[in-house]
């Protein structure tokens, strides 16, 4: 059991760094974009509380219960975290297969592993393992609690580490082609309506201009459908670029509660545009085929969540700290975006500290005859 419960922290920390960064340095499958963006990835809906870290707590605290000392309590308790744990498994596989329509193969991992600790728990108390009289010998024992406290450690440690070591992956090709040689080049997806992306508007601005012409900064469109008057913000927006008003409209756009198309003409009016020409623009269907052209930039797995934004050769999801941005930025200016470890050396390190931890903590037998 505390093996499984080891495989099921690792899958849940390599989940909360992707649910916490925004990246794909684990999750990079379709499936687990849709999760994600489904809105049952988070408790209560709040960025800062992803479902993984429900992972993170009940499975190292199963690991940490089943070292205390012996006892009835103690099984008891064994046992009920284990049935929770595989009925929120069971829950969430549902909720994966009827209401989302997708499958996240790390969640299923996390899952699984669940559902097999709870049978495992049924188990050993059908067995009697709540026995308050069941010995503890040596030998039913793999590794002293000590290995099984640095082995917990090494399966959430390591995924914290692998995001700041990996290479960077490629930037798509579409995206690639846009950008200006010589430059520090940032393309950011975003959509008017977006949270996430008021916020992280005014603070990148203030930090691309540290960078003055050093940097190619390009705002692309992606409008989602699901909220009304993004698509008019979008069309607004283009148009007013066209007579060279686009940031003076986004800042109020950005401000704005109201999109819709009859608030967006006001602003139109107050910062002083043709207005006969705006309203042609934003019927036109060249308008709309910008935005489509946008859109269709970052689309499939590529696809995350809003704001993505491209530093050069590092891909950024979600409104992130200043910090995350101002390192982009400077890893880009020094050429320093291919840095990173293959996988496979880390993963080699990784499985070699494992069998030395579990080499110096291994329990043997006492020999027969002897005492404890």
């Amino acid at each position: 059991m505390r093996i499984l419960a080891l495989v099921a922290l690792a899958a849940s920390a390599a989940l909360y760094i992707d649910y916490r960064t925004g990246g794909l340095a684990f999750c990079s499958a379709s499936g687990c974009g849709e999760v994600r963006r489904s809105g049952f990835g988070y408790l209560f809906g709040r960025s800062e509380l992803p479902v993984p870290l429900l992972g993170l707590l009940g499975f190292g605290g199963l690991v940490g219960v089943s070292l205390l000392r012996p006892g009835r309590w103690r099984e008891r308790l064994i046992l009920g975290m284990g049935v929770a744990g595989g009925l929120a498994a069971l829950g969430f596989i549902a909720l994966m297969a009827f209401a989302i329509g997708s499958f996240c193969w790390l969640c299923m991992v996390a899952d699984t592993m669940a559902l097999l600790i709870a049978a495992g728990a049924i188990l050993r108390h059908a067995l009697g393992g709540a026995a308050p009289a069941a010995p503890r010998h040596r030998a039913a024992e793999l590794l002293k609690p000590w290995a099984w406290v640095s082995l917990c450690v090494l399966a959430v440690g390591g995924p914290l580490l692998w995001p700041h070591l990996r290479p960077l992956p490629p930037v798509p090709d579409a995206i690639a082609e846009l950008y200006a040689p010589g430059k520090i080049n940032v393309v950011e997806f975003f959509d008017f309506h977006c949270g996430h992306c008021r916020d992280l508007y005014p603070r990148l601005e203030a930090i691309l201009a540290e960078y003055g012409d050093q940097v190619a900064f390009q705002q692309l469109h992606k409008p989602l459908g699901r909220r009304p008057g993004s698509r008019d913000a979008a069309r607004a927006a283009i148009c007013a670029e066209e007579q060279g008003k686009g940031p003076a409209m986004a800042d109020r756009l950005f401000a704005a509660k109201d999109l819709s198309r009859e608030a967006n003409r006001g602003w139109a009016q107050e910062l002083g545009l043709d207005v006969t020409a705006f309203d042609e623009c934003v019927t036109d269907p060249a308008t709309d085929a910008r935005i489509n052209r946008d859109a269709t930039l970052l689309a499939g797995p590529d696809f995350l969540g809003l704001p993505t934004t491209f530093v050069q050769g590092q891909k950024i999801v979600g409104s992130r700290g200043d910090e995350v941005f101002r390192d982009a930025l400077r890893l880009a200016a020094q050429g320093k975006g291919d840095r990173g470890i293959p996988g496979w050396v880390f993963l080699g390190l990784l499985v070699g500290i494992v069998v030395v931890v579990a080499r110096l903590g291994r329990i043997r037998p006492a020999p027969r005859g002897g005492s404890e």
